[in-house]
């Protein structure tokens, strides 16, 4: 568990430090830049002092994560924990120290003339058939409930099952609902991406093919139940591999090195991290810091999201108890 435990340290830790890599260049810790500004001596010190901040939170939280290692649990949640507070602590500092060479953000914008179709991949049968997957499956437990075994795994670790259940209708559907609602949050996201969202085509249909890798995943790769069928083994790995291709794809591509074309004012983001715009009809849009998109907080749907993805613990808690 230490190594286990220093090893996601590592990994944030390297993750905090590229960071600044994967934002635009006309962007430096989300506030708006000159373009060139990074390049220069103020804009490099910004840069260096961010990381021997992160790096130096990261070197004394690995001494504390050593000297817990009595505790597996404590360990393991103290690196991953801390170690987000570590960069995010290092990243509002670098912030506050950027905005006072914050300048408004470029009106210009840039559009393909080439009307590249605007849909996910796959259109509306590839965002229909994972939950159609699943409806499939709770079916089958229902016709096939007798072959269910009175108790069944619930848990997988890097050695296998470790949580079993008793057999209980609570138990089978509720995980099913958990799983749906999962995957119906990831393929709703894929669907705001392209229709919603506040980005160029590319990394649009990027965004919507790895939401919709992940959908189709966890409709796959729902817990197996003996004797049953479209179970994916090594989920959790799997998992790890989609995303893994997906912030690869997303780099390639070309994220962050040139600027964007939908520009977003820096009153409208909060501690750099949040966006608060009720004018702007976009839900999804790309973040200001880092791979990866945000959410526009302001509108409805966010709140519906976020309620959404903390309904699946919920539910997993429910089929369970």
């Amino acid at each position: 568990m230490l190594l286990f435990s220093l090893t996601h340290l590592l990994l944030i830790a390297l993750a905090g430090s590229l960071h600044p890599r994967w934002s635009r260049p006309d962007l430096l810790f989300a506030v708006t830049v000159p373009a060139g500004f990074r390049h220069t001596p103020p804009g490099r010190a910004l840069l260096r002092r961010y990381r021997v901040l992160g790096w130096a939170g990261t070197l004394l939280l690995a001494v504390a994560v050593i000297l817990s290692s009595n505790q597996p649990q404590t360990t393991f949640a103290l690196a991953v924990a801390g170690g987000a507070a570590v960069w995010l602590a290092a990243f509002l500092l670098s912030r506050r120290a950027t905005l006072p060479s914050a300048v408004a953000p470029d009106s210009l914008r840039t559009a393909s003339l080439a009307a590249p179709p605007d849909d996910v991949p796959g259109g509306i049968l590839a965002l229909l058939a994972p939950l159609l997957i699943l409806a499939a499956r709770a079916l089958e437990c229902a016709l096939r409930w007798d072959e269910i075994p009175a108790r069944f795994p619930i848990h997988w670790g890097l050695h296998g099952p470790d949580r079993w259940t008793a057999k209980t209708p609570q138990a089978v559907y509720g995980q099913f609902a958990a799983f749906a609602l999962l995957s119906a949050v990831m393929l709703f996201l894929a669907w705001a991406t392209v229709h919603r969202g506040r980005a160029g085509h590319r990394s649009r249909r990027i965004g919507a093919a790895g939401l919709m890798a992940l959908g189709w995943l966890f409709a796959l790769a729902f817990p197996p139940l003996e004797g049953m069928a479209l179970s994916l083994p090594y989920a959790p790995f799997l998992l790890l591999g989609v995303t893994a291709v997906w912030l690869v794809a997303m780099v390639r591509s070309g994220w962050g090195t040139a600027p964007g074309g939908h520009p977003t004012a820096n009153e409208h983001w909060r501690l750099g991290l949040f966006y608060w715009n009720p004018d702007d009809p976009a839900l999804i849009l790309e973040k200001r810091f880092g791979l990866g998109w945000t959410l526009n907080f302001a509108h409805p749907a966010s709140w519906a999201v976020l309620a959404a993805v903390a309904g699946v613990p919920l539910l997993l808690h429910f089929a369970v108890s």
